[in-house]
């Protein structure tokens, strides 16, 4: 089974300017901590930054030098046209899409959504329910042959910037709920969206040594005792 990861990001983000490429840990940024996770998983073929037009996004393709990845340039707005055309490059079974402004996505988690939509043939698109991980944890997965089956029922612009919402709602879409052993219901947001999300992030770094969600459970717990 051919597994792709893609990676969206994009230097002229609007909320925190450049938000995936900042130093968050030592001189790493989210995006360096993303692809040292994913270039060690075996399942996954290839894996990709898919970003927008090359002279604004140079500075992703600074980052990536040496690095195991492939980068493509695209649409600054249509981000759903990057997976497209890459998808249809590849013709992979399955697509993981990550986005590079969430440096805890958790392994684990991953590895799990993986395993399941192998096992369920009739599902083609999974994710977590939101309200079960923290955010910035997650991934989507989907299979190629979804993606482009129900392509065209939203050509809106809201679907063509959010890659996966011409799927969410389809027969063959699942939301799970992960093991309690591999999540935690401590509320927290991970992601790094705005100056807020920036400084709370590198703080984890700063204080927990390769951090993942129980990890920082444990650390914010034994700090409120």
């Amino acid at each position: 089974m051919k597994i792709i990861l893609i990676i969206q990001a994009r230097v002229n983000s609007k909320r925190l300017k450049g938000k995936s490429i900042i130093p968050i840990f030592k001189t790493k940024s989210s995006l360096d901590l993303i692809i040292e996770k994913f270039v060690k998983f075996n399942d996954i073929s290839k894996i990709y930054v898919a970003t927008g037009p090359k002279y604004k996004n140079r500075k992703i393709l600074e980052i990536l030098k040496n690095k195991k990845v492939d980068i493509f340039f695209g649409s600054e707005n249509n981000v759903r046209k990057r997976f497209e055309i890459l998808i249809g490059k590849e013709n992979p079974d399955l697509i993981i899409r990550a986005t590079g402004d969430n440096p805890l996505v958790d392994v684990n988690l991953t590895k799990y959504l993986i395993k399941y939509i192998k096992k369920e043939k009739n599902i083609s698109y999974i994710k977590f329910d939101d309200r079960f991980i923290p955010t910035g944890s997650g991934v989507e997965i989907f299979r190629g042959n979804f993606f482009f089956k129900h392509l065209k029922t939203d050509n809106s612009s809201f679907a063509k910037e959010h890659v996966t919402y011409h799927m969410m709602k389809k027969k063959g879409a699942a939301y799970v709920r992960p093991p309690k052993k591999l999540t935690t219901y401590f509320p927290m947001r991970i992601t790094v969206d705005n100056l807020e999300d920036f400084k709370f992030v590198r703080y984890i770094y700063s204080k927990i040594n390769n951090p993942n969600i129980i990890k920082i459970e444990a650390f914010f717990k034994k700090l409120i005792k």
